[in-house]
C-alpha cells in the first residue's frame, strides 16, 4: 500500500533509467517528497489507485500494444448528459493500467502513471550533498499560455539541476525547496536520437506545505505535464493540468490529447495486451470535493452514431455511481480554479488547428452549435479514422521544443 507522507529515499538506482551526475560539495543532502502519493491522497475514494509508488507496477509483456489559477467565470448547470459512457470512461481513467515511459512497466491510473516518472527520476539522483542546495531558491516560468492561459506555470523554488547521461540533450531534472515547499521539473527525451526526432516528456510540479494537516495552509500539489512524440514515432500529444489538495480533499484535472482513445490495460493482467477503450476527447475536466465528482467535456460513442458528444456528469465520490440529482454538483461545477473563461485544452488548442480541414473531419472544424454537439464532431476526428493521429501544427510543437531543455533554467539552478 502507498503511504501519503512518504519522502523518497534518494539512495535508489534503477537499472532501466539513465544515470544522473552525482552531487558534490558541502551542501545539504537532498530529501524530496514523492508526488504520486500526495496526489492519490486527494482523489475521491472511488478513484484512488491501489498503489501510488513505483513498487506498485505490473510487468508488461514485450511487444504488447501499450499507449503510453484563474477563477472559472462561466456558469455551468449540471444536467447528467451522456452519463453511462462518461461514468465508465472516468472510472477507467483512474482504474486501468498504463505503460510507463520510464521503465516499461504498468501502473494504475493515467495521472498516477505520469507523475511516477518524476518520483522515480528523483529517486535515481542519489543522496549526495551539493553546494547548489545552499542557494536561495528562485522561480522560473514555463510559458505555454499561447496555447491556453492555464498553461503558464511558475516553478516557485528552484536551486539545482542534473542532466541525464544517456537521454537526448536537454534531458534532466531541476529541483529545489524552501522549507516544506518543493519544486520539481523533469524533461526526458529518447535514449537514442534527439528531442526533435523522438519527442519527449515534461512534468512540472510544486508541492506546498508538505506534511501539513491544516486547512488554512493545506498540503497540495500543483502540476502540469506535456508528452509529445512526432509523426515518425507514435504521433501523440498529451497535455494535462492538475491540482490536488489533500487536507481539503479536493482535486482538479484537465486533459487534452490528440489521440482520442487514451485507454490503457483493463486490469493488472496486462500480459495478454487486452486493453479497454477510454474515448474521452480533448477538453476533459473534472473536479471533486470528497463528496461528489463533477466532470464535463467530450466523449465518443462508438455504439450509437459513432460521433462525439458533449457530456456532463455528477457522480458520488465514494463509489463513482451516478448522482441522479445533477444539481447536487451545481456548486462544485462552478468551483474550478485552474481554467480560464473558455473551454480549456480542447482539440483546437492542443493541435493548433483552430480552423482547418482535417482528414476524417468536417471542412470547418470547431464551428457549429455547442448545444447539440455538432461543433464537437467538427473539431475532433473520429478514433476510427487516420485523423485520430493528428500532428500538431509547427507553431504548437515549436513551443514544446522551446520549454524542453533544462538548460533553460541555468540562470536559477546550479549543477547538482
Amino acid at each position: 500500500m502507498w503511504v501519503k507522507n512518504k519522502k523518497i529515499a534518494l539512495t535508489v538506482g534503477f537499472s532501466w533509467v539513465s544515470v544522473f551526475g552525482a552531487g558534490c560539495g558541502s551542501g545539504t543532502a537532498i530529501s524530496y517528497p514523492a508526488i504520486a502519493p500526495v496526489v492519490n491522497s486527494a482523489l475521491p475514494k472511488a478513484l484512488k489507485a491501489s498503489s501510488a509508488s513505483s513498487t506498485g507496477a505490473v510487468e508488461i509483456k514485450p511487444g504488447s500494444h501499450a499507449r503510453s489559477s484563474l477563477q472559472h467565470i462561466m456558469s455551468v448547470t449540471p444536467s447528467n448528459t451522456q452519463t453511462t459512457l462518461a461514468q465508465q470512461y472516468i472510472s477507467k481513467l483512474f482504474s486501468e493500467y498504463f505503460a510507463n515511459i520510464n521503465n516499461g512497466q504498468a501502473y494504475q491510473g493515467y495521472l498516477n502513471n505520469m507523475v511516477l516518472n518524476i518520483d522515480m527520476r528523483m529517486a535515481n539522483l542519489g543522496s549526495s550533498s551539493s553546494n547548489c542546495t545552499k542557494a536561495t531558491p528562485s522561480s522560473y516560468v514555463i510559458d505555454l499560455s499561447s496555447i491556453d492561459s492555464m498553461l503558464k506555470f511558475t516553478l516557485n523554488n528552484l536551486q539545482c539541476s542534473s542532466t541525464m547521461s544517456g537521454n537526448a540533450a536537454g534531458s534532466g531534472v531541476v529541483f529545489g525547496n524552501s522549507g516544506n515547499n518543493y519544486s520539481m521539473w523533469l524533461s526526458m527525451g529518447p535514449k537514442t536520437g534527439t528531442y526533435a526526432s523522438g519527442g519527449g516528456f515534461m512534468l512540472f510540479a510544486n508541492i506546498s506545505n508538505y506534511g501539513s494537516t491544516s486547512t488554512t495552509t493545506p498540503e497540495s500539489v500543483d502540476g502540469m505535464l506535456v508528452e509529445y512524440s512526432p509523426a515518425s514515432v507514435n504521433n501523440r500529444t498529451d497535455i494535462a493540468r492538475f491540482k490536488a489538495i489533500t487536507t481539503t480533499n479536493t482535486f482538479e484535472l484537465f486533459i487534452g490529447s490528440t489521440q482520442q482513445n487514451i485507454g490503457g490495460f483493463k486490469d493488472s493482467n496486462v500480459n495478454d495486451g487486452n486493453g479497454a477503450n477510454i474515448y474521452l476527447g480533448a477538453g476533459f475536466r473534472m473536479i471533486s470535493d470528497g463528496s461528489h465528482i463533477y466532470s464535463d467535456g467530450t466523449l465518443y460513442d462508438s455504439t450509437s452514431s459513432g460521433t462525439y458528444y458533449a457530456y456532463n456528469v455528477c457522480l458520488n465520490a465514494a463509489d463513482a455511481s451516478l448522482d441522479s440529482t445533477a444539481s447536487d454538483c451545481q456548486t462544485l461545477a462552478n468551483s474550478f480554479t485552474l481554467n480560464n473563461s473558455s473551454a480549456s485544452l480542447n482539440f483546437a488548442e492542443i493541435s493548433g488547428y483552430a480552423s482547418a480541414t482535417l482528414s476524417g473531419a468536417s471542412a470547418s472544424p470547431c464551428s457549429g452549435s455547442t448545444s447539440d454537439g455538432s461543433n464537437i464532431n467538427n473539431c475532433i476526428p473520429s478514433p476510427t479514422t487516420n485523423a485520430n493521429q493528428t500532428t500538431p501544427t509547427s507553431t504548437v510543437t515549436s513551443l514544446f521544443a522551446k520549454i524542453f531543455p533544462i538548460s533553460n533554467a541555468s540562470s536559477v539552478a546550479a549543477s547538482y
